[in-house]
Parts: structure tokens; sequence; C-alpha cells
């Protein structure tokens, strides 16, 4: 009976921790986009580029980086 428990104990941990992988790996995407905002947001900041151009670049990295995260799911 206790070797019953033991292994379902051990199964149960297994499952866990392949759910928390999954999750963890289908965030990957928002914080690539979430950094690569900020790095990109800075870099404007700090060259002082027009507010107009500024705006046209976040919007094509926020792209690039939707565009990413989606097909990062085809290729896990």
């Amino acid at each position: 009976m206790i070797f019953v428990e033991f292994v379902a104990s051990i199964t149960f941990a297994t499952i866990i921790v392949l759910i928390t992988a999954v999750v963890t790996t289908l965030d990957v995407g928002s914080k690539m986009k979430g950094e690569a905002l900020a790095e990109v947001g800075s870099f404007v900041d700090f060259r002082q580029f027009p507010q107009k151009l500024a705006r046209r670049i976040r919007r094509c990295i926020a792209v690039v980086a939707f565009l990413t995260k989606k097909m990062s799911r085809f290729l896990l």
C-alpha cells in the first residue's frame, strides 16, 4: 500500500512539473516581446528619434515580436 502511494505521489509530481514546463514555454513569446520593446524604446529615447519615426519603429518591433511568438508555437 505504501509503495502505491509513493508511485502515485511521484506520478503527480511529474505531471505538475510537465504542466509548469509547458506554461513557462508558452510565456516565452510575451517575455521576448516585452524585452524587445523595452530595448528599442530605450534606444529610440537615447538617440532622440523624431516622435513619428519612433512610433513606427516601436510598432514594427511589436509586430515582429508578435509573429515570432506565433512562429515559436510551430517550432516546439
